[in-house]
């Protein structure tokens, strides 16, 4: 009976321990849980400490551009109007002016008449002049670079047949 009662208590020892361990890793387990969960919160809490500060400037950049640009539209609708009224003093004062200088013109067309053909003559042989002076700078350059162009042809060509020859040379020197 000693045996039997020895064996009954050591099972249960076993049971009892394995329970105890049982019991000690979900102890442990709610712990790290619990200290997991605070580590979570207080990051959290910088989150959403950062995310207001960040909202917070958004909100404050976005007013600054709203304000600015109401202060824009402001001043443009401003300056329509003002622009509108200055136009209209302006369209009242240029009729006034055209009517004047209608009857001016008229008077002082037939005095310039003269001139004006005269001017018209002067200034077509300038512009000839000035054309056949632009010609002959432009004709001349063209000439220039055709020759230039010609010139490196030539002396491309001459290049390569020199480049001939020496290859020429090579080969004979090396077969003697």
């Amino acid at each position: 009976m000693l045996n039997i009662t020895g064996y009954v208590v050591r099972t249960n020892f076993k049971n009892v321990l394995a329970a105890v361990r049982v019991i000690q890793t979900h102890f442990r387990g709610q712990q790290e849980m619990k200290h997991h969960r605070q580590k979570y919160l207080v990051l959290r809490e910088a989150a959403i400490t950062i995310q207001t500060a960040l909202r917070g400037w958004a909100q404050r950049r976005r007013f600054v551009v709203i304000k600015l640009s109401t202060l824009l539209i402001q001043k443009r609708f401003r300056a329509t109007i003002a622009a509108q009224k200055e136009k209209a003093s302006y369209k009242l004062l240029r009729d006034s002016c055209l009517k004047i200088q209608t009857a001016f013109r008229g008077w002082k067309a037939r005095e310039l008449r003269k001139r004006v053909l005269a001017a018209i003559t002067v200034q077509k042989y300038f512009r000839m002049h000035h054309c056949r002076a632009h010609y002959r700078k432009i004709r001349e350059a063209v000439i220039k670079i055709q020759s230039l162009i010609r010139r490196k042809k030539e002396e491309d060509c001459y290049q390569q047949l020199k480049a001939s020859v020496r290859q020429i040379q090579q080969r004979y020197r090396a077969k003697r």
